[in-house]
């Protein structure tokens, strides 16, 4: 039987290694109710080399909040620090869709975050079209918490802008969260195209990256931790132990990602050079 190097790396405490991992859906910050031990870019980037992620995709945790302008530029520092290691997501207000133009203007990043939960606003609502028309302009990928059972965020808002904007990427942060929630995303992607499904969830049912998989296909699925908010460790580990071929999760923690934002006219010049290359 031939040796899965993925499994083999994990059981011998070594970085993955052998091809791209890329987190497509990662934090920087600090968050009013969770306990980060060390939010520094240092310590963030330590932990990414011990596990093996060479490309961390992140929103700044205050940006979802009430401060949008600070959350974005802590991601900004990040990449100017960091310019190989990061790409960053512009979040976007929906209560002041003026600002958000701005934001977008300002900053042009390659990728777009809403989290229509914790600014407690419909992701099909009207104060998203500014993000919605960059995000079309621009071809940047659009990562959007969406929780089945709270109501901003159900996953059938996502099916009506996915088929409005057919030409953006929208990436279904969690999946829907619940198990009706992943099967309600599974039906969408197979609907349109332009969805892709993370794994993202601190608890997930069994089966549950396999389920992804078992409907748009592995080409659109895509790995997620929430690093920031949980050790990535758990969330790594579902993906390498799923009962899915070696090259199937491998595709799931980098390739599909790395052709993603390959898309992304915005993408730093420096992060696609690398992207073009060797893992």
């Amino acid at each position: 039987m031939a040796t899965d190097s993925l499994r083999a790396a994990v059981h011998a405490g070594r970085p993955l290694a052998g091809s791209w991992i890329i987190d497509g859906h990662a934090h920087l910050g600090a968050w009013y109710n969770f306990h980060i031990p060390d939010i520094s870019l240092a310590g963030y980037v330590a932990l990414m080399d011990r596990i093996g992620i060479q490309l961390s995709c992140v929103t700044g945790l205050p940006a979802i909040g009430p401060w949008t302008h600070r959350g974005n530029a802590l991601v900004a520092d990040a990449v100017r620090q960091y310019p190989e290691r990061f790409v960053a997501y512009c979040t976007v207000n929906p209560h002041r869709p003026d600002e958000a133009r701005e934001e977008l203007e300002h900053w042009r990043m390659p990728l777009v975050k809403f989290h229509p939960s914790t600014h407690q606003y419909p992701m099909d609502g009207p104060g998203y079209e500014p993000a919605l028309h960059f995000a079309a302009q621009h071809h940047c990928p659009v990562l959007i918490h969406v929780w089945q059972g709270d109501a901003p965020c159900e996953p059938e808002r996502l099916g009506r802008i996915a088929e409005r904007f057919p030409e953006v990427p929208f990436i279904a942060g969690h999946s829907g969260g619940t198990e009706l929630g992943f099967r309600q995303c599974v039906e969408l992607a197979c609907q349109f195209p332009n969805i892709y499904l993370d794994p993202t969830g601190s608890t997930l049912f069994a089966g549950s990256v396999e389920l992804l998989t078992s409907g748009p296909g592995p080409e659109r699925v895509v790995l997620g931790t929430d690093m920031g908010f949980f050790d990535p460790s758990p969330q790594i580990g579902r993906v390498v132990f799923a009962h899915l071929p070696e090259q199937t999760r491998r595709l799931i923690l980098g390739e599909n990602m790395r052709r993603l934002l390959l898309t992304a006219a915005l993408l730093p010049e420096p992060v696609r050079q690398r992207l073009t290359e060797e893992a």
